[in-house]
């Protein structure tokens, strides 16, 4: 019996000893800076800043979010939640723990894409000098009041976004000024 129990103790710290040796300590410091998806299919660049900031471009939109990194190597993304699996000055691995497993590859790079504005107004007009469309965009998202108009200066839509980004009201109007359905 003292002969199972030992062997039994040693498979126990053996598998402690093994878990513990694949387990990284993540450093923040080394997350700061800019990374690169190292995908072809898909462009996607990260910038880590102080104060838990993370601001992203993903092809032509630009984004910006809160992120926190946990002592267990749990990086939190906006809602997104990733396990760090290899973390250096110069590679970043991670895979989602969502219901979909994606495993994500970075390396570090030199260049640093401009941080983004937390609240950028959005004003364009047609080529006759008529308001196109205006709104704000906050993080990168859609926020408030948006509006758009015919070229004839009619309003065509007006939207209004919550600040965690649904769309809450929408109404439509035709060229003429009568509400769509």
């Amino acid at each position: 019996m003292k002969m199972k129990h030992l062997v039994f103790c040693i498979f126990v710290l053996s598998i402690f000893v093994v878990s513990s040796c694949n387990s990284q300590v993540i450093n923040e410091e080394q997350l700061l800076g800019t990374w690169e998806l190292q995908d072809e299919n898909r462009k996607l660049v990260m910038f880590f800043q102080e104060n838990n900031i993370m601001d992203y471009q993903e092809d032509i939109m630009s984004y910006k979010a809160k992120y926190n990194l946990s002592e267990d190597s749990i990086l939190t993304l906006g809602q997104r939640t990733y396990k760090i699996t290899l973390l250096n000055d110069s590679v970043l691995k991670m895979h989602s723990l969502d219901m979909f497993d994606h495993r994500l590859s970075f390396l570090k790079i030199e260049n640093i894409i401009e941080p983004i504005d937390e609240f950028i107004d959005i004003l364009t007009y047609y080529p006759n000098g008529q308001k196109r469309q205006e709104g704000v965009y906050h993080n990168g998202f859609r926020y408030g009041v948006w509006k758009e108009w015919y070229e004839n200066g009619q309003l065509k839509s007006r939207s209004y976004y919550e600040k965690n980004h649904h769309l809450v009201e929408f109404q439509e109007w035709d060229i003429d000024g009568k509400i769509k359905d």
